[in-house]
């Protein structure tokens, strides 16, 4: 037996005493068995597995370059194949070792050098930590706990089914976005190539001929004459507007509410409700469910949504906990329970009914579906409106040629 110290939310109030247990899932199970919030479980006069130690030798640019050059998927393939091999017994060295042989060049070199430090002495999670800068913290914490409480192989298989479920979510975005991203960059195409070499030559062949130009080919040529004039001026200006969109969005003080109104764009901010939902829901129902303590979950699960309010809401609910507020309570004041009132319900549910890890991870099922429903809603919206918007462009450009050509023909007889 072992004995662990914990801090819990109990009854409203937060609770630090010791509870003797074979390991640190037993004693998290014996904790969750009250109906309480764990805040902090560690072995006694040990520091807490979970959580960070140590600097890593790795710049943030180091990192996201790391990130890109690495594919998700062949990520997590080695992950789950890591776990399989665990799971039936092989050590730790000979699965990397093996996994070197059949993962991709990148990964294969990280996993050598990974299995080089266990050989000389360094645990499981401080080995990937030094040379697997592409490892994002919240699959870090996994290894981490697996390692000090004897369930690698279940925290890998989560890691790599946390990874897929944010590649599966990317991947449903961008197939919706490559239909009408192609058709603009189409019709962008043609239009420089029509003002540039097709309209220049039936405007000379119009005017030696003292012909006037309709009206629809007037308007066309104005077109063409405006976008030569002041092109480089739009460009500009649409450059200096990104510029200053992208500075407020990451500023401490209009970041927040920069996102906060793409929240309430229509139809865009609810899709984006919605993936930002099914992530914290379902990284902080796993997280929970590995044994990971609250506070550090929570922490962890901030670093999983872009948006500013949502961090900021996350923020309130991390502060709320620390002063002694139970977990349901605090997700229910901040503005969390507006945008994912399910969740809110479900944590309030499970806090009392030891099933929050369940709930929380059905309630990113549930935002998972609407999104895919919304996205595919999107898709199918924007290919008629983009049919209609291109086919008008295609129609009056060629009742302009007509016209033209029809004038110039007249001219001539």
């Amino acid at each position: 037996m072992q004995t662990f110290k914990y801090t819990i939310i109990e009854n409203g109030k937060k609770v630090t005493d010791t509870v003797d247990a074979v390991d640190i899932n037993s004693a998290s199970a014996v904790l969750r068995s009250r109906g309480v919030v764990i805040i902090g479980l560690e072995l006694s006069k040990r520091t807490n597995p979970a959580s960070d130690k140590g600097e890593v030798a790795f710049s943030k640019k180091q990192k996201l370059i790391s990130k890109l050059l690495i594919n998700s998927s062949h990520l997590e393939q080695a992950f789950e194949q890591l776990s399989v091999m665990l799971e039936e017994g092989v050590s730790i060295i000979n699965a990397l070792t093996i996994l070197k042989k059949t993962a991709s060049p990148r990964i294969s070199r990280a996993m050598g050098a990974v299995a080089d430090s266990i050989e000389k002495g360094s645990s499981v999670g401080e080995a990937i930590e030094r040379n697997m800068p592409f490892i994002d913290p919240i699959t870090l914490a996994l290894i981490k706990v697996g390692e000090s409480n004897g369930s690698l192989p279940q925290m890998l298989s989560f890691a790599s089914k946390l990874l897929s479920q944010k590649r599966e979510i990317k991947a449903l975005i961008i197939e919706a976005l490559i239909y009408p991203v192609f058709i603009l960059f189409a019709t962008a195409c043609v239009g420089l190539f029509i003002s540039n070499y097709v309209l220049p030559k039936i405007i000379n062949f119009i005017s030696t001929r003292s012909a006037t130009l309709p009206l629809p080919t007037q308007i066309l040529v104005n077109i063409n004459q405006f976008s030569l004039d002041y092109g480089i001026y739009i460009v500009f200006l649409a450059i200096v507007s990104l510029i200053t969109f992208i500075y407020l969005y990451t500023s401490p003080k209009y970041g927040v509410h920069i996102s906060r109104l793409i929240l309430k764009i229509p139809y865009i901010g609810k899709a984006i409700i919605c993936y930002s939902n099914s992530l914290w829901c379902n990284t902080l129902g796993v997280l929970i469910q590995s044994g990971i303590n609250i506070i550090h979950s929570l922490a962890l699960t901030e670093k999983t949504v872009q948006n500013k309010f949502f961090i900021q809401q996350f923020n309130n609910i991390r502060r709320q906990i620390n002063d002694g507020r139970a977990l349901g309570s605090s997700f229910m004041s901040t503005h969390i329970n507006d945008l994912a009132p399910i969740a809110c319900s479900m944590i309030v549910v499970g806090e009392n009914s030891g099933s929050l890890d369940r709930g929380l991870i059905h309630a990113a099922e549930y935002n998972q579906k609407e999104l895919t429903k919304r996205v595919n809603m999107m898709g199918r919206l924007i290919e008629p409106a983009m049919l209609l918007i291109v086919g008008g462009i295609v129609a009056f450009v060629y009742i302009a040629f007509f016209m033209a050509i029809q004038s110039a023909t007249l001219s001539v007889h």
